[in-house]
């Protein structure tokens, strides 16, 4: 009984020295007019851009300042001129795209294709499929990633719990 009686006044006062500190980050915070990541940051809606049906996965090539949105209801890709909040270009990529990923410096264009075990390069200049490759076996290329120092790019693939790493080809 001892040991309970001192276990809980040891929490109490654990508990209690705590309290001033916790008043103390209160009182900067709302002293500071909010949070202190309001004061330092703001957000806001800049532009709402008409797409094709159903916008899924979006990537930007920071070089050229476009937006790539795929849309799964429409089965396309939307290019968004960053600079003008515009859409400039409608990729047909065929059924249920899902993700999408840039290289800036190939300026090509990834997308995956769900239940089709499919990735399409797009090449960001002509706006154009350059390359369709089956990544199978699975159902369902995902996820997708570019490492811009290696031009590799990975994708997942639920379907068999598998990342596929897909490299160019040497001419």
């Amino acid at each position: 009984m001892r040991f309970a009686q001192s276990a809980a006044c040891l929490i109490t006062a654990a508990v209690a020295g705590l309290a001033p500190l916790t008043a103390t980050a209160a009182a900067s915070a709302s002293s500071a007019g909010g949070s202190a990541q309001g004061a330092k940051y703001c957000l806001a809606v800049a532009a709402r851009i008409p797409v094709g049906d159903l916008p899924f996965g979006i990537a930007v090539n920071p070089k050229t300042s476009t937006v790539y949105a795929d849309n799964i209801g429409s089965n396309t890709m939307s290019v968004i001129s960053g600079r003008t909040n515009r859409v400039t270009a409608s990729v047909d990529v065929s059924t249920h795209p899902q993700q999408v990923a840039v290289n800036p410096g190939t300026n090509i264009i990834y997308v995956t294709r769900s239940g089709a075990n499919i990735v399409k390069a797009i090449s960001g200049r002509t706006n154009t499929v350059i390359a369709t490759l089956n990544v199978g076996p699975s159902t369902g290329p995902d996820g997708i990633v570019v490492d811009t120092r290696t031009n590799i790019v990975y994708v997942t693939n639920e379907g068999n719990n598998t990342v596929a790493a897909l490299a160019p080809c040497r001419r």
